[in-house]
């Protein structure tokens, strides 16, 4: 696995390449709130990932590691709290524009991986991106309004939370985004205080009860974090969809 930092149009990334002459594809992390795109916050994904030949992109989110900005420098837990659903959008567009602009080219398989604030990030990408080959989304939250009423209540008075309601129509998933023929594994913690399973499980039901049949849904007697036994199963999935 080769490790390279690069910058496109102001967005940073690490590019993990791996030891073959062309990648079969291409596969997006997404790191987590206050995280960033370095490798420590992605377990042992990048290089797993590029042992299966995909070129691995990790992406600093808007306002995050080396585009860091306030509300992240000395912002009060709300005042990041709030900040999220413009990263969130920001962070999508960004996604779109390196998608469309630097990989594509390299054809093969797409994926999205994201873990936490990046797992509601893989659930928005299906708005920008009409074929997504591979949708993993850990510990994240199909509908970001039920995310904050139900999740962060006690940082964001009411008041406030109402002014953000045009915010949620922007970031609002319709069903309709998401392509039949795109694989989703769903990964949640049973136990997770930050992140509920039950926005997410909700929307598998839903969605199964319409017939997306490629959606898959675990959870794991777990709290807000990626264990090794969720990383092997989310490895064992991609292995197996990632026959060309």
């Amino acid at each position: 696995m080769i490790q390279v930092n690069k910058i496109y149009n102001k967005i940073p990334v690490i590019e993990f390449s791996p030891n073959t002459a062309h990648p079969m594809g291409v596969f997006f992390l997404v790191h987590g709130h206050t995280c960033s795109k370095d490798p420590m916050y992605f377990g042992t994904f990048p290089e797993r990932l590029t042992d299966l030949g995909y070129l691995v992109v990790s992406i600093d989110a808007f306002k995050h590691g080396d585009r860091i900005e306030e509300p992240y420098l000395t912002g009060q837990d709300f005042e990041k709290t709030e900040a999220m659903l413009e990263v969130i959008q920001r962070t999508s567009s960004d996604l779109l524009y390196l998608y469309q602009n630097i990989y594509q080219e390299i054809g093969g398989k797409l994926g999205f991986l994201g873990i936490s604030m990046g797992g509601h990030i893989v659930f928005q990408m299906p708005k920008y991106i009409q074929k997504i080959d591979l949708l993993i989304p850990l510990i994240g939250s199909p509908d970001l309004k039920r995310h904050y009423i139900e999740m962060k209540s006690h940082i964001i008075n009411p008041d406030r939370m109402n002014k953000l309601n045009s915010v949620f129509s922007l970031l609002n998933n319709d069903d309709s985004i998401y392509n039949k023929n795109d694989l989703m594994l769903i990964v949640e913690g049973k136990n997770d205080p930050i992140v509920s399973y039950r926005n997410a499980y909700d929307f598998y039901t839903r969605m199964k009860s319409k017939g997306y049949g490629n959606i898959e849904y675990i959870d794991f007697p777990v709290g807000h974090v990626i264990t090794s036994e969720m990383e092997n199963f989310v490895i064992t999935f991609i292995t197996k969809h990632t026959v060309l």
